[in-house]
């Protein structure tokens, strides 16, 4: 107890949490994710956008932690467990509103979540890169066409009015 109380209180110390404040939003929107395939392509790519110093700190803290929890037969120290007892130390909001406060579960299912799946989010090549597809170009207005010959009936999409500004 003596150690995880040192080491809780070093992460608490740090200028920002090692799950940077900057990435406070996305971490939770992706712990809000109710598919977990889902959550977790999304924590891996959060994490590779931590600071490097912080992805280190943070592979080594979750490593140490699933230590802990391989003993959970003798310890009572699950994913879950832990995930209660580092969640806020790990990833902290910057108020203490009521907002934050109702954002702790999703804290405490973001590091479950890591230490769930710690193979595939540190361990996993990132997915290559998605190419973006090519800009369009405007379309040049077509003359109307006429109906096909076999009585179908083509039509394009028509142009909704905008609102007036009156």
């Amino acid at each position: 107890r003596t150690l995880t109380s040192a080491l809780k209180a070093y992460l608490r110390a740090l200028p920002d949490r090692l799950l940077s404040q900057r990435l406070h939003k996305p971490l939770i929107q992706a712990a809000k994710l109710e598919r977990r395939s889902e959550r977790v392509s999304a924590l891996h790519a959060l994490v590779r956008a931590l600071p490097p110093e912080h992805l280190d700190m943070l592979r080594l803290v979750l490593a140490h932690l699933r230590n802990v929890a391989a003993r959970s037969d003798r310890n009572l120290m699950t994913h879950s467990n832990l995930a209660v007892c580092f969640g806020p130390t790990l990833l902290h909001a910057d108020t203490d509103s009521v907002a934050s406060i109702l954002e702790l579960k999703f804290c405490n299912v973001l590091v479950e979540t890591l230490l769930d799946h710690y193979q595939d989010i540190f361990e996993a090549p990132a997915p290559p890169p998605v190419a973006a597809p090519p800009p369009q170009q405007p379309q040049q207005s077509q003359p109307p066409q006429p109906p096909p010959h076999n009585g179908m009936i083509r039509t394009s999409p028509t142009a909704l009015p905008r609102p007036s500004r009156t």
